[in-house]
């Protein structure tokens, strides 16, 4: 397994993930636009630009990887049996798994049961639209040009408004808008984030009335940033 395939199983099995530093880049880089442009408004309670330094390290909280001692092939069979089951949990195990070890088609295979039962993403339980969207990203930044970050998003903004307080759903969609460049909708997912994880107070405001036009595409290693 390459250290990109790792941090990306670290990625979607941390809490809330290494979301600060990019955060911060963010802020700057609008409050940088922001100030050039106009005088800034702040609320009365902002998050800092500037956090101490020494206060990150409890940002990196990542838990153990659980690899299965099941095979690809039956972790694939058991997804499949148990969504037919409609046991939805059970089978999101067996399908993290495989997304865990790069089995793709097999992981692939497996959603489908659930996605072509719904018939209509609407009846689609949210966390198979998560992980669908993670399986499309994973493919995009495998090289696969048949899968974009922007299919990505799709799914991951479904499985967003069926389930906005989810860490790993923010989590995930602020770093895609991030990959995309855009910054506004990133920083608004993160700052969520920090909130629901109690890293920062519920009440507080995100930045109101930045511009975000020509701002720079930011230069993300998309392998790396999860």
């Amino acid at each position: 397994m390459t250290q990109n395939s790792e941090n990306t199983i670290i990625f979607f099995n941390s809490v809330p993930g290494r979301i600060v530093s990019h955060l911060i880049a963010v802020l700057l880089t609008l409050s940088g636009v922001w100030l050039f442009q106009n005088r800034p408004i702040f609320y009365s309670k902002t998050i800092s630009i500037t956090p101490d330094p020494i206060n990150l390290e409890r940002y990196n909280k990542e838990q153990a990887i659980n690899y299965s001692a099941n095979t690809v092939e039956a972790d694939k069979q058991i997804a499949i049996e148990q969504f037919n089951k409609n046991d939805i949990q059970a089978g999101k195990k067996a399908v993290e798994s495989l997304l865990n070890r790069g089995a793709f088609r097999e992981a692939k295979a497996a959603l489908n049961i659930v996605l072509k039962a719904g018939n209509n993403e609407q009846n689609v339980d949210p966390d198979i639209l998560f992980l669908q969207g993670r399986l499309v990203w994973e493919w995009a930044q495998s090289g696969n040009r048949n899968y974009t970050v922007d299919e990505a998003i799709y799914y991951w903004e479904k499985a967003v408004a069926k389930l906005p307080d989810s860490i790993p759903y923010q989590n995930a969609i602020g770093f895609a808008y991030y990959t995309k460049g855009d910054l506004k909708k990133a920083y608004d997912s993160w700052l969520k984030v920090l909130k629901l994880s109690g890293e920062i107070a519920p009440e507080t405001q995100i930045l109101r009335n930045i511009s975000t036009e020509a701002l720079p595409t930011p230069e993300v290693e998309q392998k790396d940033a999860i």
